[in-house]
């Protein structure tokens, strides 16, 4: 599957959906980074963090 057949799959999923806005001053404003790549198909990149950090050691990140 090539990028472009995923990016129509997501859409078509997420077409039926209602879009929700969240009304609350407390919360911190935040997003979402995700790493699309091409090898022989789709790929989301990851990155595992070191056990010498401080916070989170082990656990996967976004680049």
């Amino acid at each position: 599957m090539d990028l472009e057949t995923l990016r129509k799959r997501i859409e078509a999923a997420l077409a039926d959906r209602r879009r929700r806005v969240v009304d609350a001053e407390d919360l911190i404003p935040a997003a979402v980074l995700l790493l699309l790549t091409n090898r022989g198909g789709p790929h989301v990149l990851f990155a595992q963090r070191t056990e010498r950090v401080a916070h989170h050691k082990g656990q996967y990140s976004c680049p």
